[in-house]
């Protein structure tokens, strides 16, 4: 079960990914810059990321 703090960091690394979106565009943002910007070890971001992909269409399906 996911906890609260799951839940935040969650909502942090979505955040932080909306806003490279915003700065530098989808194909311009890698994963490596996502973890880094988010606080993440790049070799510990394997299955604590969401793919790129997952992320726009969350971001997309939510109101702004």
């Amino acid at each position: 079960m996911r906890g609260p703090r799951s839940a935040a960091r969650r909502q942090h690394i979505l955040a932080t990914t909306r806003d490279l979106f915003v700065k530098r565009g989808f194909h311009q943002t890698g994963m490596a810059q996502i973890a880094s910007s988010s606080g993440i070890a790049v070799g510990r971001s394997i299955g604590t990321l969401p793919t790129r992909r997952r992320s726009l269409r969350h971001l997309r399906s939510r109101p702004c």
